[in-house]
C-alpha cells in the first residue's frame, strides 16, 4: 500500500513542479510545493519501517491544498491540460479510495489509531 502513495506523490510533485510558473505562483504556494516534496522523501522510507508513514499524516493534510493552489494559479496558457490533469488525478483518487475499500486494506495503519511514540 505504501507504494501506491508513494506512486501518487510522485506524480503530484511532477506536476506540481511542470504545471507551476515562477511568474505566478505567491511564497505560500511554493511553501505548500517544499511541503509536497518532504511527503515525498518521507513517503520513500514508508516501505521500510510503517513509523514514516505515520511521520507523513502531518504532511499529508496539505497536498490537496497544494494540488488546487496549483491548478488555479498553475501556467495559464495549459488550460486544457490542466483540466486533463485534474480529471486523472480525481480518477485515481476514487479508484484508489474504492479499491482500498472493498478489499479491507488498512494500507494506512490508522485503525485503532495509536500515538507513534506509544509503542
Amino acid at each position: 500500500g505504501a507504494y501506491m502513495i508513494l506512486i501518487l506523490f510522485v506524480l503530484f510533485t511532477v506536476y506540481s513542479f511542470i504545471e507551476m510558473e515562477d511568474k505566478y505562483v505567491d511564497k505560500e504556494t511554493m511553501g505548500l510545493r517544499n511541503i509536497l516534496v518532504v511527503a515525498t522523501c518521507i513517503q520513500m522510507f514508508s516501505s521500510v519501517h510503517y513509523l514514516a508513514m505515520r511521520m507523513n499524516y502531518y504532511f499529508i493534510l496539505f497536498v490537496p491544498i497544494v494540488i488546487s493552489k496549483i491548478s488555479v494559479r498553475g501556467n495559464k496558457d495549459d488550460k486544457v491540460i490542466v483540466k486533463v490533469i485534474n480529471v486523472v488525478l480525481c480518477a485515481f483518487f476514487l479508484f484508489y479510495f474504492f479499491y482500498s475499500a472493498e478489499t479491507g486494506a488498512d494500507i494506512l495503519n490508522i485503525f485503532p489509531y495509536e500515538t507513534f511514540w506509544s509503542r
